[in-house]
């Protein structure tokens, strides 16, 4: 709470008005009186956050703002709460050097977990999991096949070298015609159906009548 002395002084000082509502409306609403922090507690203070207080609880403690005790450890340390977070995390982890798994090269990490050198690694770790190396059976070049998905276990690398296959194997991709009887008016047509007994519609039609 803030102490009503506090806001007494500063109303009887010899401020302007728009400075006394300044720091009386702040003191209201942070909750803080502004008490100065003597010397002697700064010890207590660096003691403080170098074990790992928050500023938030500091400042509850000597009834001042966060930012008044983050400006009191800037000032006697010459080191912010960030590096003071970043040399802890460097002493709880120190670096290890471990193989990478892709290309065995040595690496040094903080991290228990990292197994890659590098995001390329990470990468092609990807890659090796999810993808298979075949050899399309047209143009006989090697590509990634998925190993999930719709498009897994492929023979081909591409649509073009699917399609030039089919039409491989099919004679070009050109069916022959071949000359039938029609069963209506026993005329001969070409067609390339095998299954195909009609020269045309009229010809189906007036052999269902009959």
């Amino acid at each position: 709470m803030v102490d009503k002395s506090f806001i007494r002084d500063i109303l009887d000082s010899d401020l302007s008005a728009e400075v006394k509502g300044f720091i009386v409306s702040e003191s209201i609403k942070t909750g803080k009186s502004g008490t100065k922090v003597g010397k002697d507690s700064y010890n207590d203070i660096i003691h403080n956050i170098d074990h790992g207080v928050t500023l938030q609880a500091v400042g509850d403690k000597y009834d001042v703002t966060r930012e008044r005790i983050r400006q009191i450890y800037k000032n006697e340390t010459d080191l912010s709460v960030r590096d003071v977070k970043k040399i802890r995390y460097e002493e709880v982890n120190p670096e290890i050097e471990r193989p990478c798994e892709v290309c065995g090269l040595l690496f040094k990490s903080r991290r228990s977990d990292a197994v890659y050198c590098s995001n390329r690694c990470r990468w092609e770790a990807g890659i090796l999991r999810n993808y298979t190396l075949d050899q399309c059976e047209a143009c006989f070049f090697y590509y990634l096949n998925p190993t999930s998905g719709s498009t897994r276990h492929r023979r081909f690398c591409s649509k073009k070298c699917q399609g030039s296959w089919l039409a491989k194997i099919s004679g070009n991709g050109k069916k022959s015609s071949i000359k039938k009887t029609c069963c209506g008016c026993t005329r001969r047509f070409k067609t390339k159906r095998d299954n195909r007994k009609f020269c045309s519609w009229l010809c189906y039609l007036k052999f269902r009548k009959s």
